[in-house]
């Protein structure tokens, strides 16, 4: 094929506002994106909390692997379980959203937004 024919058989994808890199349409985009990245790395990090907490089984398993071979599928099939288990309670979506809540301040650094800290509300004026 030559190059015109290429050209046709394969056209080039349209040009969009985002292509642009001064477009507020791409401004926003990455901070969607400088979001998403916040987020996925405190999900790293409370995956690692979970991972940590689930050592005894993982260690558990990794003896039973080195033992077993080949076999690991089949002679190590409650170790396995037990990871699994243990993860589910860990490392689970509403823990997440727990750990967020916790880390709170550390996540909106992350995210690029300015943490403030919720008010107390005021107490009730006494009239003298």
């Amino acid at each position: 094929m030559s190059g015109k024919d290429e050209e046709e058989a394969y056209p080039a994808p349209p040009r969009s506002s985002t292509d642009h890199p001064n477009s507020a349409e791409s401004a926003r985009n990455s901070r969607f994106s400088f979001r998403r990245f916040a987020s996925a790395q405190m999900r790293r990090d409370f995956k690692d909390l979970a991972m940590q907490k689930c050592k005894p089984e993982i260690r558990d398993f990794a003896e039973c692997a080195q033992e077993s071979g080949l076999w690991v599928v089949f002679k190590c099939r409650d170790k396995n379980a037990a990871i699994y288990e243990c993860m589910k309670i860990h490392n689970s979506d509403e823990g997440f959203e727990k750990y967020k809540k916790e880390n709170r301040e550390e996540y909106m650094l992350r995210s690029g937004n300015k943490y403030t800290p919720p008010t107390p509300p005021m107490p009730p004026k006494s009239s003298h």
